[in-house]
Order: structure tokens, then C-alpha cells, then sequence
């Protein structure tokens, strides 16, 4: 007995002769079937977000991007993300971001990251910007989609 996870293993034995004066009687070949004993160790899951397009009006002062962790719930693990700039600006339009997102061991309900819009009295057409999963922790690893982008729309005011 190993503690390896394995499919079912076979092999097959076969009587080739007898002795003292036996004979071979039919069958002479069986299959013996090894099965498995062994259970897979848990998961920790893979963290992504919920989509990777978000939008939000200027004005509203933050948005919110959905985490998720898929695939397992085994252990604490972290989802670490940073936000970079697309046509909007870091500090201008949004307020830079670099953090962790955490899950607890068997939680593995979806996650908030809220990022501050930042409204100015400038009119300027639609923004982007990127926030991006960078790394997991605590066996976790990083699903898809691991970047999301967020379009902020002029708010007018």
C-alpha cells in the first residue's frame, strides 16, 4: 500500500503447470484488480475575479470588483492584487491600490475589492484602468481571469 493517488491497476496471473500429478483445470488465467484506496488530498482552489470588465460613473466614489475562489476550499489562502494604470491616472482619477484579498479555511464565498474613483470637474471621455491578481498564497493559485478592467464614465459633475 502506497499513498500515491492512482487509478484502479491490473495484472494477470496465469497457471503454466502442475505438479505431483494435479492437472490444470480451466481457467487457467485470472485479472486481479488493485483499486485504490487512496484519497486525493483537499483543495486549495484557484482565486480569480468574477469578470474581467467593470465600469463605474465618476461621480459614485468607488468601485467594486468581485474575487472569487473556485475549485476547493482547503486552508487560509490570499489573493494579492495591485491596480495600474490604463488611460486613467493613478492619484487623478482612482486611488492607487496594492492589497490582499483573504479567504478563510472552507470559505469560499465570493470577495469584495473596493477601489477609490477619484471625480473631478473635468469633462474627458471614458477611462480605464487595470486592478491585476500578481499572486496566491497558502497553495491557492491564480485562475482566470487574473486581470480586470475598470472604465470610469464622466459623471458630469
Amino acid at each position: 500500500n502506497d499513498s500515491l493517488v492512482e487509478p484502479s491497476e491490473t495484472f494477470t496471473v496465469t497457471f503454466i503447470a502442475a505438479s505431483s500429478g494435479a492437472t490444470l483445470g480451466s481457467p487457467t488465467n485470472a485479472t486481479v484488480t488493485i483499486t485504490d484506496d487512496d484519497v486525493p488530498p483537499p483543495s486549495h482552489g484557484s482565486i480569480q475575479f468574477a469578470s474581467d470588465a467593470y465600469s463605474v460613473i465618476e461621480s459614485a466614489g468607488t468601485v467594486t470588483l468581485v474575487a472569487t475562489r473556485t475549485g476547493g476550499s482547503a486552508g487560509a489562502v490570499s489573493g494579492y492584487y495591485k491596480t495600474s494604470d490604463g488611460t486613467a491616472t493613478a492619484g487623478l482619477d482612482y486611488t492607487p491600490t496594492t492589497n490582499a484579498v483573504l479567504w478563510a479555511d472552507g470559505d469560499s464565498a465570493p470577495k469584495n475589492i473596493s477601489i477609490t474613483i477619484l471625480n473631478d470637474s473635468i469633462a474627458e471621455p471614458s477611462e480605464t484602468f487595470s486592478v491585476t491578481f500578481i499572486a496566491a498564497s497558502g497553495g491557492a493559485t491564480l485562475g482566470a481571469p487574473t486581470n480586470a478592467t475598470v472604465t470610469i464614465t464622466h459623471s458630469g459633475t
